[in-house]
């Protein structure tokens, strides 16, 4: 069975905006299986990593999860892309505990809204995002 870590996330965005629009997009959901990043970041802005019902996550660098938020607390997708955000398995701190298999799955779902307080100017514009997952073969295989 291969046995990989949790993804590695980053977000590459590609705007035609002016000004920049991902500055007002918010990361309103941010899920992991049941796992809720998104409260986890949010709630835990001054630490370096949490952990919490088997997962944890932390930034790659080891910075502070606050450098996700901007002032109002939201995670916003311009904050996002300037840090890779790693979500593990507390129990083996890189691997998934049964591996991802053939036949294994395992759910991530990230909802984006557009912060209600965005000005008109951004009527027409369009943005593509690309997310990044880095998966390792663990080292044992």
């Amino acid at each position: 069975m291969l046995r990989l870590p949790l993804p590695i996330l980053l977000p590459m965005l590609d705007s035609n905006a002016d000004p920049d629009i991902d500055e007002e997009i918010i990361v309103d959901k941010l899920l992991y299986g049941s796992f809720d990043v998104k409260a986890a970041i949010t709630g835990n802005s001054g630490a370096t990593s949490y952990e919490s019902g088997g997962y944890g996550i932390r930034l790659e660098n080891g910075s502070l999860l606050g450098l996700l938020l901007d002032a109002g607390g939201n995670i916003t997708l311009n904050r996002w892309e300037s840090y890779v955000l790693e979500i593990y398995d507390v129990a083996s701190v890189d691997l998934v505990p049964d591996g991802l298999a053939g036949t294994t799955s395992a759910n991530f779902d990230v909802d984006l809204k557009l912060d209600e307080t965005a000005g008109n100017e951004y009527q027409g514009d369009s943005l593509n995002i690309t997310f990044s997952f880095t998966l390792n073969q663990h080292s044992s295989q």
